[in-house]
């Protein structure tokens, strides 16, 4: 084999990840062009029969804007536990998410045709990735929430993320932000509040019974306090994705 002809293979296989020989075909299939055979290689990889139903490996990140009113989370599924647990993913869905909330996406369509570089837009650097792990790669939920602040979780292991829109009659950032934090991880762990995901009424939740001697402890404040504060905090809507194998 000319060294002409194996630097090309060597080259598309460090691009795609496939095989020599699923490389060197690629390239005989398309006169040697290492840009028309990864495209070939890319379609390749989208027409592989995977049902989506058994993508059922994923991770899961939310992200808010600088001026903390808007939030967006996004689930990325893949077949392989070992292509969830790749760093190199969860960087990529970082990226997404940055650009998701950047260009105020609506919905995953606008997300996967969004740019993530001048030339390549989301969806074709997912089938470049989908190349890459030798598996299918989608968007499988995503979610936004707009109000006066969001408050955002994420799990350390990136399989569960939650998003809280809310509003504060009185001011008091410091205090108010552990509060909505406790709620927060408080609604994610409540099976009965995870099935409706939308809390309009959270005064009447938390009522005295419910409120955690040791959390008032923690964030210094007494349960007088605590409910004033409560009562000027409107929990308007609430997202939450939670990956289950």
């Amino acid at each position: 084999m000319k060294k002409k002809i194996l630097k090309k293979i060597l080259k598309l296989r460090s691009f795609t990840k496939f095989s020599l020989i699923y490389c060197k075909n690629a390239l005989k299939r398309n006169n040697w062009d290492i840009n028309k055979a990864i495209e070939y290689l890319r379609e390749k990889s989208n027409n592989i029969k995977i049902n989506d139903n058994n993508l059922k490996y994923g991770l899961v990140y939310s992200k808010i804007n600088k001026s903390k009113n808007l939030g967006h989370i996004i689930q990325l599924n893949v077949k392989s536990e070992e292509a969830s647990n790749n760093k190199i993913l969860f960087k990529l869905l970082k990226k997404i998410l940055k650009i998701s909330i950047n260009n105020n996406c609506k919905n995953i369509s606008q997300i996967l045709n969004s740019k993530i570089n001048k030339d390549i837009t989301i969806k074709n650097v997912l089938l470049d990735k989908s190349i890459m792990f030798k598996d299918k790669i989608i968007i499988k939920n995503f979610f936004s929430i707009k109000a006066d602040y969001i408050y955002n979780y994420n799990h350390y292991n990136y399989k569960l993320s939650s998003l809280v829109g809310y509003n504060i009659k009185k001011k008091n950032k410091k205090i108010n932000k552990k509060i909505i934090k406790y709620i927060s991880l408080d609604l994610i762990g409540n099976e009965l509040l995870n099935k409706e995901n939308k809390i309009y009424n959270i005064n009447k939740y938390y009522n005295n019974k419910r409120i955690d001697k040791n959390f008032l402890e923690r964030i210094n404040i007494n349960l007088k306090k605590y409910l004033y504060y409560l009562n000027n905090i409107n929990i308007n809507n609430y997202n939450i994705i939670k990956l289950e194998y």
